[in-house]
């Protein structure tokens, strides 16, 4: 079904910016959604339980632990969404508090640029590709990571360029909203992830501003999970990639 924004003020500034711009715009309506229930699993909820016996346990009170994309980090989250998530890998050795720097918890101390760059080159070799919206470009081949929002004109031009170009890649797609912090827009992120055909799903919302239908009963998908990548990689915009040494840059075609 097409939608459209419930902020009339919003979807006319849009349309104006879609029709200078070329693109069909993401001027939709977003069913109110509540935040997903975080599904904690076991090796979660003792990251968890290890993290309150340490110097910041109180930090941690009233919330749940979710694995983020990253394999081996763990976001320690609110679960009403009105607070950031703490990050800390399984050993409770480093934790980053949402957009902070990453600290060594035995000392508290931030950690060096150099100690940053190789925890990121790590992170980026265990990020879970498997999980994320694969599309695929030619025949295939190259991986390249990319995160985006299905409501950014920037990252429905990418994608316009993409189709018309003639790279042979797999792009593993991390999809949110440019409303990252509201429960709805999240939740019609989650509903192009959890659909049946995933990609197409994708590609039918940034092009045509089509709706897939509500994310089925058990689907454990969460938009936040993309924020989550954005935080531990401190990415400031989308469309952008995450390298396989940890680097980040804007998604550029031509690197393809």
């Amino acid at each position: 079904m097409s939608y459209r924004d419930s902020n009339r003020v919003r979807a006319a500034l849009a349309a104006v910016a879609v029709s200078i711009a070329g693109f069909v715009g993401y001027v939709a309506e977003v069913r109110a959604q509540s935040w997903p229930k975080v599904q904690a699993r076991a090796e979660a909820v003792k990251v968890l339980a290890a993290f309150k016996r340490g110097p910041y346990g109180d930090m941690a009170r009233d919330r749940v632990a979710r694995q983020t994309p990253v394999s081996g980090i763990y976001a320690l989250m609110d679960p009403a969404g009105k607070y950031g998530p703490i990050f800390t890998d399984e050993k409770i050795s480093r934790m980053k508090n949402g957009n902070g720097a990453w600290l060594d918890v035995a000392s508290g101390k931030p950690l060096g640029t150099r100690q940053v760059q190789a925890m990121r080159r790590d992170m980026a070799a265990r990020i879970d590709t498997a999980g994320a919206i694969t599309v695929r470009y030619g025949n295939g081949g190259k991986d390249a990571i990319l995160v985006s929002a299905y409501d950014c004109p920037y990252c429905e031009k990418l994608e316009m360029a993409l189709d018309k170009s003639k790279v042979n890649a797999d792009v593993h797609v991390f999809p949110m909203s440019l409303q990252h912090n509201q429960a709805g827009p999240m939740g019609l992120a989650r509903d192009i992830w959890c659909s049946a055909d995933p990609a197409k799903a994708w590609k039918t919302s940034v092009l045509q501003g089509i709706a897939p239908e509500p994310a089925p009963a058990g689907c454990n998908k969460d938009a936040r999970d993309t924020s989550m990548l954005m935080l531990l990689f401190d990415l400031k915009a989308v469309p952008a990639r995450i390298h396989a040494d940890g680097r980040v840059s804007q998604f550029r075609i031509q690197d393809l």
